[in-house]
């Protein structure tokens, strides 16, 4: 008797046998691209200067053509693209392409002199002072800035009345220089610890809050004080404030209001002197307030 063979022709069986013929295709198309561009990716070492933005573009991190930018993710340990640098130093970033991943790094360099204005100085007949006193301002990223003269007697010259000369170097903590010309000028019968106490104008608020206004100042001397003295009448005020109760110094909407601890804020003119603080208190219900002493 001949074999009896059948053969299954039923849509329904030439249609999974379409479906899992296709599924190999693409995984075989998929593996070739894979196994084709896997160890294509090639990153950049990139170095910027500080102060600089970190870079959004993909071409600043890869090596080679890049034919769809939106392929890659890009991502910078404490940055976000854009973000501007603030110091020196290292960041290590990573690139990712398909199933791939690779590691740079981006190093912050600062190449740039600081940006420095100065003033002549006045000072009476053998009174001290110090070579930072010509400096009215120095931006720069690596600060401080370190100030110093080609002449090492420049620091003494206000024995003699008269007007001096001094060359000024500028340098910050890359080494970063620039040199300034300044004048010395020595009176007779003149103080310059006077103008320091004189100078009631703020120039400096220390620690910072972004909600400090000039309206939270607590207390303002009528002559400032230098902050190392420390027997001063300015610091004895506040002394006295501080051990005393706080609550008594809320604003009327707050009374009642338990104070747990307290911020000093330190109000400073040009010359580094205190000419009055505000006080910003935390209160138990999480909330903080400024004291007022009307």
């Amino acid at each position: 008797m001949d074999d009896f063979y059948y053969e299954d022709t039923s849509g329904k069986s030439v249609v999974i046998k379409l479906l899992v013929g296709l599924v190999i295709v693409a995984c075989v198309v998929l593996l070739s691209m894979y196994l084709i561009n896997r160890g294509k990716l090639n990153v950049k070492t990139i170095k910027l200067e500080v102060g600089s933005a970190i870079p959004t573009n993909v071409s600043s991190y890869v090596k080679g053509e890049i034919k769809d930018a939106d392929e890659y993710t890009v991502k910078v340990n404490g940055y976000n693209l854009g973000d501007e640098t603030t110091k020196t130093g290292e960041i290590e970033f990573t690139v990712t392409h398909i199933r791939e991943t690779k590691k740079g790094t981006i190093k912050i360099v600062d190449t740039k002199a600081p940006k420095v204005e100065v003033s002549d100085l006045t000072v009476g007949v053998g009174e001290k002072y110090s070579l930072d006193e010509f400096i009215t301002s120095c931006e720069d990223y690596s600060k401080p800035c370190d100030v110093t003269s080609k002449n090492e007697t420049d620091e003494e010259k206000s024995s003699t009345a008269g007007e001096y000369s001094i060359n000024l170097t500028i340098a910050d903590q890359a080494g970063n220089k620039v040199k300034k010309n300044v004048k010395l000028i020595v009176k007779e019968g003149y103080s310059r610890e006077d103008d320091k106490k004189k100078d009631l104008e703020i120039s400096k608020v220390d620690p910072t809050f972004d909600d400090f206004d000039k309206k939270n100042i607590f207390l303002s001397f009528t002559e400032a004080f230098n902050p190392t003295n420390f027997s001063a009448e300015g610091y004895e005020k506040l002394y006295e404030v501080m051990d005393s109760d706080l609550s008594a110094y809320l604003p009327e909407r707050y009374a009642g209001s338990t104070v747990e601890t307290a911020d000093v804020i330190y109000l400073y003119n040009r010359y580094g002197y205190i000419v009055g603080f505000a006080i910003r208190a935390n209160l138990a219900s999480g909330s903080h307030v400024y004291l007022t002493n009307q």
